[in-house]
């Protein structure tokens, strides 16, 4: 791999992190953006009134390593309201900006091949990211994703993950990396994961942020996506080695009522905002989608309390 001093200095990046209750995963993200330095023009983290040390100890980690950035502090409007508070952070906006999760490990050079892809596609430049994969080494399914039609949008947001495989928008797309750009083999794919997303100055609003602001905590990247699609611009994989994903952190696992509830109720904003012909089918599918939120809350609440009773 090409070391950082062979690399153009002009290939600069800003980066968000949109940070709730996050302290336990904030030095690995760390480790990871001092692996990336070369790549990162500024660091803009956004803490989302979380309720331990997240600011903190981002305050203490960034000073550490020598990032130039800053830490804002918010009100807690979910991840497309922590991008929007940072709308305003940076000195170059005109530059590319890489959406990071708190728990996630850049691999070292990531951001590098990210922004190489994203200026080797040109007037196609949309929204990169790459290889994510577990603490197990399995890919994180949302890293490939065929954006939801009406069928597959009514279908999960019904029956989730009843419906088979090769009918959901969220199933992993089976296509190599074949296709070169800027001398790295990339998958294209219609939607990827707001984890770890490098956004082209072009899909950024100015008025609006990055993120829909509908949206709490899910959805926003798949709507981020269309956008992309419907302006002709490509979402890229960059096919090289992965970074972690550390998933569950923020949200809880089994998700907590809170974080279930804006997960389901992304599916309905993005069904309505969408796929919806009529005040038919959205009165169905918000139906639906209530009933399957019940249904999951009351698995995931007895799967709590028996993991509580094994401790």
């Amino acid at each position: 791999m090409t070391e950082h001093c062979d690399r153009p200095r002009s290939a600069r990046a800003n980066v968000i992190v949109v940070m709730y209750n996050s302290e336990s995963t904030l030095p690995a993200l760390f480790d990871g953006m001092v692996a990336n330095r070369a790549g990162i023009a500024s660091v803009t983290l956004v803490d989302n009134a979380s309720a331990d040390e997240s600011a903190e100890t981002a305050r203490k980690l960034l000073a550490e390593s020598g990032l130039r950035g800053r830490v804002l502090r918010a009100a807690n409007t979910g991840f497309a309201g922590g991008h929007w508070e940072a709308r305003d952070s940076f000195d170059d906006p005109t530059l590319p900006t890489l959406c990071l999760n708190p728990d996630v490990q850049l691999d070292a050079d990531a951001l590098l091949d990210m922004i190489e892809v994203l200026q080797g596609l040109g007037e196609e430049a949309g929204i990169v990211t790459s290889t994510l994969v577990s603490t197990e080494g399995i890919e994180d399914s949302a890293s490939r994703r065929r954006l939801p039609t009406v069928t597959t949008g009514a279908l999960y947001s019904i029956l989730g993950k009843l419906v088979p495989s090769k009918f959901r928008y969220n199933q992993i797309e089976s296509t190599a990396g074949g296709e070169l750009v800027a001398g790295h083999a990339i998958t294209r794919v219609e939607a990827t994961t707001g984890a770890l997303m490098l956004v082209a100055p072009q899909l950024q609003n100015v008025e609006e942020g990055i993120f829909d602001r509908d949206y709490f905590m899910y959805g926003e990247d798949l709507q981020l996506c269309l956008r992309a699609q419907r302006s002709n611009r490509a979402v890229a994989i960059v096919e090289r080695r992965p970074s972690i994903h550390v998933k569950g952190v923020s949200s809880g696992f089994p998700r907590s009522w809170k974080s279930n509830r804006a997960f389901h109720d992304a599916m309905y904003i993005y069904y309505r905002k969408n796929l919806s012909i009529s005040p038919i089918d959205r009165a169905l599918v918000w139906s639906a989608v209530w009933a399957r939120l019940l249904i999951s809350s009351s698995v995931a609440a007895t799967a709590r309390a028996r993991a509580k009773r094994a401790r």
